[in-house]
Formats: structure tokens, sequence, C-alpha cells
């Protein structure tokens, strides 16, 4: 019951009739009491519950500030552990930076020990973070004394590249000791090679090793190319020391077991150090990777001679000889004249391939001097087995460059042999008589099938069928060389064609083909739905766009370095017109089929899209690339 109506209730209560009413009526009195009674109830329930409303907005006040402080604790701890975690990302750059300063004391230090240490495969790690720390100095010259600790690093740098060229230098040393220099020894006694040449190369692995780390460092700071000049120095002084009296007295030797016979002298001598030279190549390469200085200046000195002079005399040839081993990328080297143009290679006599020279020698010298039918027979064998070589050569470039020039190779040479065998005005084929035995042969399979038959006496005797049947054929084969040299031409050449083709217009050649699979199922009778081209995913406009422009940029890009290594292989222009001249007419051909293609299937806002080049454009694209 409300407050409101309690106190009317008493008020009423207190008015004289009704209070007398009250006192008479028993009723009436209980019940008021009981309203009462409630009102006192409800009286205590409400200070109850007002005191605990009171307890519970200080508690909600308690809570808050609470709260408040546990969320600010909160936010005060993250911030403290993302401060903590700034400053170990700032500890650890700190210290990584510091890391190449410290370094450099630290490897001082312990390269004044270095020496003692048995192991001194222990030095290429320190070589590798020494090269790490120049290179950070050098990235960051700006800080503070940057370059002070930069050339303390170099001066680390070289005492242990110091100490890598003493220990090459010891390893050589003893390697020559092992020789016996107080016996005479000569080149041509049997025990020479393991004499000379298995006892040096002992230690050559762990020489390798070091001269390998050296080799591939050289770029990277002038003192390690210097170091393994050093080290290619002393190794040249070792071997000169050694083979200088068994040279001597091997010469010595020769000349006076041929002293009257000049030619057999010049070839015994040729031989012998040709011999000399290729262990000595070999040798080299068992203690370094990489070509001396000694071999490169001996290279300029011959490309000066070759520049000198107008003519290779027959003599002077022995000297030009390719020693067996040498690497194939000295053909393809591009050679400077006096005039200041660049030929190529093979347009001089002494760089020609060593078979190809050595065949046209052989055969000029044997055509003054045998009989013509003699001179025919050896002439195609000879021929055939240089043609042969050429093929093995061109494989090899092709494997260790790239197949363009390989065939180039090939094509250059070929034309060279053609060209050169024309004045023999002979034929080189030869005609040889083979035996068949095809027919011996099926005859003997049926005389074995036939065991039962050995001893009829009639036609069906196997014996007998056997030695009327297994009669031997003599066949005559002509034998061309000629023939196989424009053979093997055609051959080349139809696939530098298609190579070149193929990379310069590749592409587009597989678009046409794959639209000629879809053209050709709508043409098909029986096929009643018909395929729109465009709405392939392969040729979409802006799909079929991009291919055109991706293939344009590559011919931009690759035409001027194609003409350039034709230009060093062949160099004669008639002859790089006439061999790309097809190649002209496959790219002409292909953009000519594509612009009829899009033209046929697709709309007019399509071949916006397309953008493909007109026939004129590809025309002067190829023209302006050949005049570069």
């Amino acid at each position: 019951m409300e407050p409101g109506v309690l106190n009317w209730l008493k008020n009423k209560a207190k008015e004289p009739g009704i209070f007398s009413q009250l006192k008479t009526c028993k009723r009436a009195r209980n019940t008021f009491e009981h309203i009462c009674l409630w009102e006192q109830q409800c009286q205590t329930l409400y200070n109850d519950i007002n005191e605990a409303v009171k307890y519970l907005d200080t508690l909600h006040n308690t809570y808050t500030k609470v709260s408040y402080k546990t969320n600010s604790l909160y936010r005060a701890c993250e911030q403290l552990l993302a401060d903590q975690t700034k400053l170990l990302n700032i500890t650890e750059c700190i210290e990584n930076r510091l890391s190449y300063f410290d370094d450099v004391d630290r490897f001082s230090k312990n390269l004044s020990i270095t020496p003692l240490i048995s192991d001194i495969k222990q030095l290429i790690p320190t070589l590798t973070r020494i090269d790490e720390c120049l290179a950070y100095f050098d990235t960051h010259n700006s800080f503070k004394q940057s370059l002070i600790y930069k050339n303390q690093m170099k001066q680390v740098l070289l005492k242990a590249l110091n100490i890598i060229k003493i220990h090459i230098i010891h390893i050589l040393q003893n390697s020559s000791n092992t020789i016996d220099s107080n016996k005479n020894h000569t080149l041509l006694s049997d025990d020479a090679y393991t004499l000379f040449y298995g006892r040096f190369r002992i230690n050559a692995p762990k020489v390798k090793v070091l001269a390998e780390e050296l080799e591939q460092r050289c770029t990277r700071n002038p003192e390690y190319e210097k170091t393994l000049s050093d080290c290619h120095e002393c190794y040249a002084n070792q071997r000169r020391t050694l083979l200088t009296s068994s040279v001597q007295s091997a010469i010595q030797d020769l000349a006076t077991k041929n002293d009257r016979d000049m030619c057999t002298l010049v070839r015994s001598g040729c031989a012998f150090l040709l011999h000399l030279c290729q262990d000595e190549y070999q040798l080299f390469y068992q203690f370094f990777s990489k070509h001396s200085k000694i071999a490169q200046s001996l290279k300029e000195q011959r490309i000066s001679r070759l520049n000198s002079q107008s003519s290779v005399d027959s003599t002077s040839e022995v000297f030009f000889e390719t020693i067996p081993g040498t690497d194939l990328s000295v053909i393809s080297s591009p050679i400077t004249t006096k005039d200041g143009q660049i030929s190529s290679p093979a347009d001089l006599h002494g760089m020609w391939y060593p078979t190809v020279r050595r065949t046209l020698v052989c055969l000029s010298k044997l055509f003054r001097c045998l009989d013509r039918n003699i001179f025919q027979g050896l002439s195609q064998e000879t021929l055939t087995m240089c043609v042969q070589s050429l093929i093995n050569a061109s494989e090899l470039i092709i494997k260790r460059k790239t197949p363009i020039d390989g065939r180039l190779f090939l094509i250059k040479h070929l034309l060279i042999l053609r060209e050169q065998i024309a004045p023999f005005n002979v034929d080189f084929a030869i005609k040889e008589m083979v035996i068949d035995f095809t027919k011996l042969k099926e005859a003997a399979m049926k005389f074995l099938s036939k065991k039962s038959k050995f001893l009829l006496m009639n036609r069906d005797n196997a014996f007998l069928e056997f030695l009327l049947q297994g009669t031997l054929q003599v066949k005559e084969s002509f034998i061309d060389s000629k023939r196989e040299v424009d053979k093997h031409l055609k051959q080349t050449c139809e696939l530098y064609i298609s190579d070149l083709t193929n990379q310069l217009c590749g592409t587009i050649r597989q678009y046409l083909q794959r639209s000629q699979i879809i053209l050709k199922m709508n043409y098909d009778q029986n096929n009643t739905q018909k395929v729109s081209l465009r709405q392939q995913p392969f040729a979409k406009p802006e799909i079929l766009h991009d291919i055109i422009i991706e293939n344009y940029n590559l011919m931009k890009k690759q035409l001027p370095d194609i003409f350039n290594i034709m230009s060093l292989y062949l160099a004669n222009k008639d002859t790089e017109q006439i061999l790309f001249k097809p190649i002209k007419n496959n790219i002409q051909q292909a953009y000519q089929e594509l612009i009829i293609l899009i033209r046929d299937q697709y709309s007019e806002e399509d071949l916006q899209i397309i953008g493909c080049p007109s026939q004129e454009q590809i025309s002067l694209l190829i023209s302006t690339s050949s005049s570069k």
C-alpha cells in the first residue's frame, strides 16, 4: 500500500466520528492495526532499501576507481613493454652496427696468432666477415670515425691475405723441394711426368681451396687480385726453376739426335713444346681455377702479332696451334685490327678453328705431290673428319654459350671449307665397295629353322636351299664430301633460321596456331555451334595487345645483338643479308597473317585496343636494327 493511502487513513482515524467507530468496531480496529503494522514494516523496508542503494552507489564508485586504476596500470605496463621492445631493438641495432667496428680489434688480435694455427682454412670465414665490414663502412661513410676503421680493416685484410699468400708460397716451395734438383733429369725420360708433375701436384688441393676463395673475391677488392697475382708469379717462378734446365737439356738432346734432319727436328721440337704446354696447362688448373695474367699476356702478344702481319706463313702456323683443352670462348672473341675495325676471328687465317686450318694446309701440300686418285681418297676422308670435328665443336659451343653462337660458328667454317676446297678442282668423292650380308643372314635363319629337312633328297633340302639363296652381294656406294659440306651447311642454316624465327616471333606464331584450331572448328560442317575467337581466354583483345607489345619490344631489344653476333662470326655483309633474309620473311609473314586474322575476327574497337603494328613498321624496325 502506498504511503499516501496510509497517511489518509491515519488522518481519517483521528477524526472524532471515525475514531469512536474504530473503538466500537473490533474488525475495523484490527484492520487499522494491521495497516499500521504494515506501514512500519514498509518504512523499515524502505529504509533498508535506501541504505542498500547507498552501499551499492559506494561500491560502484569504488569499482569505477579500481577499474580506472587497473586500466591505467595495464596501459602503463603495455607502454613499458613497448618501450622495452623498442629499446631492445635499438640495442640490437646498435650492437649490430658496433659489431663491424668491434671486429677490427678482434681480428687484429686473432690474426697476430693465426700463423700458429695448423688449419689455414679457418681464415676463410674471417675473410668473408672482413668483406662485409668493408662493404658496411663504404655504405655508411657518414658514421663518425668510419673512415678510420675502414683503413684499419684494410690493414687487417692485408695481414690476412699476407698469411694466406705465405702459406701458398710455402706449399709451392715444398712441392718444388720434393723434386731432387741435383740429379740431371730430362723431360724426355720415362719418369719425367711422374717426377715433374706427379710429385709437384700432391699438395694442389690445399692450394686450390684457398685460391678459389681469392678468385671469387677478386671483383670485391683489388688486394685479392694482387695477392692472387703474387701466388701466380710464385707458381711460375717455381715451375721455371724446375723446368728450365730440363727443357734446355731436352731441346739439346733433340738437336743432337736430329742434327742433319731439320724437318724432323722442327716437328719433334714443336710436338715436345705442345705436349709441354698441355701438361703445364693441366697442372696449372690443378692449383688455380682462373687464367693467370701470364697466359693473358701471351694471348695479347699473339693478337698483336696477328694484327701486325697481313699473312701467316707455314712456319709460324706451328706456334698458333690451339692446345687441347683450351676454352672455346677464344674462338668467339673479337679482334681489333690496326685500322680500328673489329673483324671476326675466323677471318684471320691464324684464328681459324685448328682442324680447318690443319686440313687446308695438309690438302694444299698433298695436292702438289700425290697422284690425283690417291689425293681424292685422302682428301675425302680428311674433309669428312674435319666436318665432324666442326660439328662436335659446335655442339660444345651450344652447351657452353648459346645455340646462335654454335650455329654461326659452324656456318662460318663450313663456308670457309667450301670456299677453300674449290680451287683444288677435284672430286672429293670416293667409290666404296660394300659387301651386303642381308641375304646370307636370311638364308642362315631359314636354314636353322628347318632342321628336319637337313637330310631330304629333294628340292626342299635345307642345306641346298642355303647354298642357293645365301649368296653375298657386292654394292657400290659413292661418298662425296663436297655434298656433305653443302648438306650440313644447308641443315645448319635451316636450324639457325628456325631458331631465330621462334626466338623473335614465337609467341605470335603460337597465337596463330591456336587461332587456326578455333577457326577450323568453326568451319567444320558437323559443328553447329560457332565459337568466337575474340572470346577465347588466349585471344581476348587485351591479352593479344600484351602479346604483340611484348613481342615487339623483344625484337627491338634482341635484333641489334643478333646482327652484331652475325657480324662478329660472318664478317661479310652479303652473307649476313642472305642468311637473315628468310628470317625477315618469316617475321613479316607471321605479322601479315596476324593482321589478316584480326581484321576478320575482331571489331573496329578491338583493333584499336590490339594496336597491331603494320608491315611497314616491322620492316622499319628490322632495317633500323641492322644499321646500328
